[in-house]
């Protein structure tokens, strides 16, 4: 059986100052009147029983995920004891869901990307279950890129060895990371380039064993952890083994080495929303180019992105191409160009010792 795996334990940073430790982006409503992760529960509806859809989350955010998505048992809301990265998150998923079903397995995404349409989706989900159970390798998902983003991580796709319900399969011939402009015009160039979308479908046994062989440190900590699963001294040692983890991505721990890996074309359309300059794709802007979520009125302005809560008026004169973002403690201003350095920003902020608004 497939199980479902939603990793939401990140911040979203670049969403500051709207997003905050205990109200991370996967929780705003920032593309719909939803927060992202309960849009993305709702697209396994009918097709993955909420008992096997698991998400794994911080232990600070665990009792709101719960609350956005009470349609999944509470025990499926899994709380990391500290972040690790996605190696340590996917390990243990994969270490809960073998332990329910042997022989399962798993799709693992993340909690805060748009995909449309649902059922594309999902028919690619079967795709990539069908390839895994013909050839028990590990499947990945590749995004036709659009335009060349030079914050993506790219696959470079090998031979075409199949099409499963109409999705193409491809041999991996290599992760790329961020390239510069140049490299990346050069990647698009060559129509063999895919954004990475960190969309997975594998068996739990399979990931585990190529955890075992590419990271046995890790395969080592989760050993310690399965032996106590169902014990009374479960969470005791998840709590002194967690931490030990190397905080390292299931990219470079693992898919980077693995030799079976598979690549399927995914045709539906899909956006990770990596920073505020994301929202316009969202929303209709105005006769002057504004995205506007907010209470504004402006003379003069145009191109930029206003995000606000009702009752506040937000008010522009003459000013262009700007991201303004208004909460009740903090306000960010930045240039359009700039957002996806709002991360940087709130680095800062925490070097300077500014927590209060993190």
């Amino acid at each position: 059986m497939l199980y479902v795996v939603i990793m939401a334990g990140g911040s979203g940073t670049r969403f500051w100052p709207l997003s905050r430790s205990s109200m991370p982006k996967h929780m705003l409503t920032i593309v719909s009147e939803k927060p992202l992760i309960a849009e993305c529960i709702e697209r396994f509806a009918g097709s993955v029983p909420p008992d096997r859809i698991l998400v794994v989350t911080t232990a600070e955010q665990a009792p709101s995920v719960r609350q956005i998505l009470p349609q999944l048992p509470a025990a499926n809301v899994v709380a990391e004891p500290v972040g690790r990265d996605t190696a340590a998150c996917i390990g243990y998923a994969a270490c809960l869901i073998r332990h329910r079903d042997p022989d399962a397995l798993m799709a693992v995404l993340p909690s805060d990307h748009v995909i449309s349409p649902t059922r594309r989706f999902i028919e690619s989900l079967w795709a990539a279950q069908e390839t895994v159970l013909k050839r028990d390798g590990l499947v990945t998902f590749g995004i036709r890129p659009s335009w060349p983003h030079t914050g993506m991580g790219y696959i470079h796709r090998g031979d075409q060895i199949d099409v499963v319900n109409s999705f193409k399969v491809f041999k991996l011939r290599r992760f790329r990371e961020k390239p510069n402009l140049e490299l990346a015009q050069q990647f698009i160039d060559t129509g063999e380039y895919y954004w990475n979308s960190g969309i997975f479908v594998w068996r739990a046994s399979t990931i585990l064993d190529e955890i075992e062989e590419y990271m046995p440190e890790h395969h080592r900590l989760l050993t310690n952890i399965v032996a106590a699963l169902g014990t009374p001294e479960e969470q005791k040692v998840l709590e002194e083994n967690y931490p030990k983890f190397q905080r390292i991505s299931i990219d470079f721990g693992v898919m980077e080495m693995a030799r079976t890996v598979f690549v399927i074309e995914a045709d539906y359309e899909w956006d990770d929303v990596g920073s505020w300059g994301a929202v316009p794709k969202h929303h209709p802007t105005d006769l002057h180019g504004n995205t506007v979520l907010a209470d504004f009125e402006s003379i003069g302005t145009s191109d930029c992105i206003v995000v606000g809560e009702r009752g506040h008026l937000i008010a522009g004169v003459d000013v262009q191409k700007l991201v303004i973002v208004h909460t009740p403690d903090a306000t960010l201003v930045c240039g359009r160009e700039s957002t996806g350095d709002v991360k940087k920003l709130v680095e800062h902020l925490r070097k300077i010792g500014r927590t209060d608004v993190l």
